[in-house]
């Protein structure tokens, strides 16, 4: 018969677990490499490797349906990374394997991780941690130029999660302000804190600084990052601020006898301090004045400059003065600012005093015969302005130089012409109003001429004011004369030498007499000659 051996059935498998691949953050996929041996003598069959840790669906093959005796096969898995995994920095699983031995038994075992002495260890998977945080800093200056809102944009760049995130920015007083929560890796946060603008920084014109972050890993080691523009950066934050300046100047004036006092209101109505400020008035002589304001001319602040300007003839004779001023200053930034005075902060209107018109004379023409005098009523035709003239101060500026003049007491003016002259003479005057204002200097010209002398022929000394004397007209123009009057008979009746038209007849009869009239210009020694008849009536009618 046949020799018969027995085999005692020894079913047995060995089961390791290598992770194939490295991973970082989270979503990473770690691929697993399952070996199932067979180490028995006998054939397994229905082997399947189940593990918690793997994706579902991601085991494969999901069974085996034999293994033979020192087979071997590969199952492979796959398990995604999660936050809390990267967070504890490694993923530790075990796989689980089971058979059917020939006989009918289900034999299990856990895998094991072939890197390490340990005897069905569970494998390891570590995830290095790589923990970085950002941060960018934006700033918005307000509306009215008198704070910034700053957003402070927190990132978490790493692959763990961060706490305890605070914020430090000296310059707004911020020191390791807590933004509450955790954050996620490539998570954000934002913080928003408004900073109240100091003058020093709306004069430099702009804001520039940077801020701190600093979270804590899972391990709580501190990570940091100084702000940028962005996240890429630690360039400073920049927020410009207004810082164009602005200037008002109001000019006011007050009218007091010859002069006006003008007050100069200089306002910044800007945001910045105003330095270097001048004052020009063309009008009353000013040109770039320094007004000096210590420590500059701040924002809202006035200063006040006052001037006295003294009238002039010509502003007199307008009787008002308009005019107006300019201010400059500049800024911290040496940006020139200006205005044109008005009478309010938002006009440039010009400044308008007014005062009692300064009277005006005005130039006038007369004429006279040789050697007589002629009054000129100088003010009748001159403006009074807004008062009235003062006829006692009239006055000569320029005397004549062929005659002489006297100033009446009404104001009018008596020129004598020289003894024989003939032609134009000129002379000049002015006066006061009631305000104590002189008018401007006049010229009155005037003309002495010789006339063709008149000698009547019948005059009536009876008494009545009516042609009592003897007058012969134009006799004046003459240096000298000599009148003698006869009757029928050749009798002398009367005779003067230099005569002055006082001749009445006196004692003479009624009837017609005989005249011999010599006369001598002046500067000349020949005497012109009329003769005539004369009829004297004292009973006269009409």
């Amino acid at each position: 018969d046949a020799t018969v051996t027995s085999l005692t059935p020894s079913p047995s498998f060995t089961f390791t677990k290598v992770a194939a691949n490295s991973v970082s953050k989270v979503g990473d996929v770690i691929n697993y490499n399952i070996v199932v041996t067979n180490t028995g003598n006998v054939t397994l069959t229905n082997v399947t490797v189940t593990d918690a840790g793997a994706d579902a669906g991601s085991i494969t093959p999901a069974g085996i349906a034999s293994l033979l005796p020192g087979g071997s096969v590969t199952v492979t898995a796959k398990h995604t990374v999660t936050l809390t995994e990267v967070n504890n920095g490694s993923f530790t699983n075990q796989a689980t394997a089971t058979a059917q031995t020939p006989a009918g038994s289900t034999i299990s075992k856990q895998s094991d991780d072939p890197n390490t002495p340990a005897v069905d260890d569970a494998t390891v998977t570590v995830i290095a941690p790589a923990s970085a945080i950002t941060l960018v800093k934006t700033g918005t200056a307000s509306a009215d130029g008198n704070s910034i809102t700053y957003t402070f944009t927190v990132k978490n760049t790493g692959n763990v999660t961060l706490h305890i995130i605070t914020l430090t920015d000296t310059k707004l007083g911020l020191n390791n302000r807590l933004i509450p929560g955790t954050l996620a890796p490539g998570a954000t946060v934002t913080d928003s804190y408004v900073y109240q603008l100091t003058q020093a920084d709306k004069d430099a014109g702009s804001v520039t600084n940077t801020a701190r972050v600093t979270g804590q890993t899972p391990a709580n080691v501190s990570v940091t990052d100084i702000s940028g523009t962005a996240e890429n950066n630690d360039t400073p934050t920049v927020t410009l601020v207004s810082n164009t300046g602005s200037i008002t100047l109001v000019k006011t004036s007050v009218f007091n006898g010859n002069k006006i006092t003008y007050t100069f209101t200089i306002k910044n109505t800007g945001p910045v301090t105003l330095n270097t400020i001048t004052l020009t008035d063309a009008k009353i002589g000013l040109n770039n004045k320094v007004i000096t304001v210590a420590g500059g001319l701040a924002p809202g602040a006035t200063t006040t400059d006052v001037e006295v300007y003294t009238l002039t003839q010509a502003d007199k004779d307008l009787g008002t003065v308009t005019n107006t001023a300019t201010v400059n200053a500049k800024t911290t930034g040496g940006v020139n600012v200006s205005d044109v005075s008005g009478t309010g902060e938002t006009n440039n209107t010009p400044t308008v005093t007014t005062f009692p018109k300064s009277p005006r004379a005005v130039d006038d023409v007369g004429g006279t015969v040789a050697n007589k005098p002629v009054v000129i009523n100088v003010l009748a035709n001159d403006d009074p302005g807004n008062s009235t003239l003062d006829k006692l101060t009239v006055e000569i500026v320029s005397p004549p130089k062929h005659g002489s003049v006297k100033v009446n007491p009404d104001g009018t003016i008596t020129y004598t012409p020289d003894p024989g002259y003939v032609g134009d003479d000129v002379f000049s005057y002015r006066v006061k109003d009631a305000y104590g204002y002189y008018t401007n200097v006049a010229a009155v010209t005037l003309t002495a001429n010789f006339t063709a002398i008149t000698i009547p022929n019948l005059f009536t000394p009876n008494g009545d004011g009516i042609n009592d004397a003897f007058e012969i007209i134009g006799l004046n123009q003459y240096q000298a004369n000599e009148l003698q009057i006869v009757n029928r008979w050749g009798n002398e009746v009367f005779h003067a030498k230099g005569y002055q038209n006082n001749w009445t007849g006196e004692g003479l009869n009624e009837g017609t007499y005989y005249y011999l009239l010599r006369v001598k210009k002046a500067n000349s020694n020949e005497f012109e000659v009329y003769k005539g008849y004369i009829t004297l009536i004292r009973a006269f009618k009409k």
